[in-house]
């Protein structure tokens, strides 16, 4: 019995090659669009330009638009295609510009005086949309042991769960609750509450509460502030809504009295104007001087209770010059529509 042998014919194999070369001219066209509409939006963001809210729009989502350039790059360099190979180039040079730091080991900085280590989170509990489960988090700060929490969107059926359970670790509570809403805030510490005040600020006909307390630590008051500005507004085009918050907030924490510990749901990513005002202040934000990875926490579900990855990194703690951050990290999902953010820092009392 001999082996069947058989042969293409000819109208199969142009067949083949016209159907390569159409996928290969897909291919092509698809990389020219995305590099062309990405070097046109870097030069309008860079120049300013920002119709209807788009750039600043489109800048929350910059690692995800900007990091396939990795394989557009790879796949230019195995067809020898060295014009486009520079261009894409170029962008993952942007990439590693912007984020590089975050994919690498972050060395923290010494003390050199005496210090006093503390640990820090923040959870926006989602109240009213997805909302965290209160034994969740009681169980992750008792496993994360954090010294100071400060929360956003807390719920009364939360509250009381965590001063039920926690008390007796976090004897100092200062929390602010009206029912099941949004408007839900407080900080939880190891260390004295010595004072406490819900600060409102009105934009737009809107509001959220921000709690500002002082919390003694080693005899010095610290002010630690659980803020929450509003979400982006997409009336009449996209506008961030934390940026014309903070100035008037940060009249009312006291910054040239006390360091400050400022943790919250800012509503902003990190390559926004508004995350640029931040750093003008002096604030130190310790998941990109000592985090790993971007760091996104929101959303974990959609309005649907349907579950997706985070997409943008807007949970935030800063610290001012008095700390020195060591380590910052992602916590735990508790089923609220926002990852927990923590850190280490060491405190430099003055």
């Amino acid at each position: 019995m001999t082996d069947a042998v058989v042969l293409e014919r000819p109208g199969q194999i142009a067949l083949g090659r016209i159907l390569l070369q159409v996928a290969d001219f897909v291919l092509i066209a698809a990389i020219n669009a995305y590099l062309a509409g990405t070097l046109a939006y870097l030069l309008l963001w860079r120049l300013g330009a920002n119709p209807l809210g788009l750039a600043e729009f489109v800048v929350n989502f910059l690692p995800w638009l900007l990091s396939p350039f990795l394989i557009v790059t790879s796949i230019s360099l195995i067809r020898r295609d060295w014009r486009r190979t520079a261009l894409s180039g170029a962008v993952v040079i942007v990439f590693l510009g912007l984020y590089g730091g975050l994919l690498l080991p972050q060395a923290p900085p010494r003390c050199e005086e005496p210090c006093v280590p503390l640990r820090l989170m923040t959870l926006n509990s989602g109240i009213g949309i997805n909302n965290a489960d209160p034994e969740a988090m009681a169980q992750l700060i008792s496993r994360e042991q954090p010294d100071i929490v400060a929360f956003q969107e807390l719920g009364r059926s939360q509250a009381d769960v965590l001063e039920r359970d926690l008390s007796d670790d976090y004897p100092y509570i200062a929390f602010f609750i009206e029912g099941e809403r949004v408007t839900g805030t407080g900080v939880m510490s190891r260390y004295p509450i010595i004072d406490q005040q819900l600060i409102y600020i009105y934009t737009a006909n809107s509001h959220m509460p921000h709690m500002r307390t002082v919390v003694e630590i080693e005899g010095q008051p610290v002010t630690v502030v659980s803020a929450h500005p509003l979400p982006p507004a997409f009336g009449g085009g996209y506008r961030s809504r934390t940026l014309p918050v903070m100035p008037e907030l940060m009249t009312e924490i006291d910054a040239d009295k006390h360091p400050i510990i400022l943790m919250g749901d800012f509503n902003m990513t990190d390559q926004s104007r508004d995350y640029a005002w931040f750093i003008d202040q002096g604030f130190v934000d310790t998941f990109r001087e000592t985090g790993w990875g971007l760091g996104l926490t929101f959303p974990t579900f959609s309005r649907s209770h349907r579950p997706l990855p985070p997409l943008v990194r807007i949970d935030y703690i800063w610290v001012t010059d008095s700390f020195l951050p060591q380590r910052a990290w992602v916590g735990d999902h508790v089923a609220s529509d926002h990852l927990p953010v923590l850190a280490d820092v060491l405190f430099v009392p003055r």
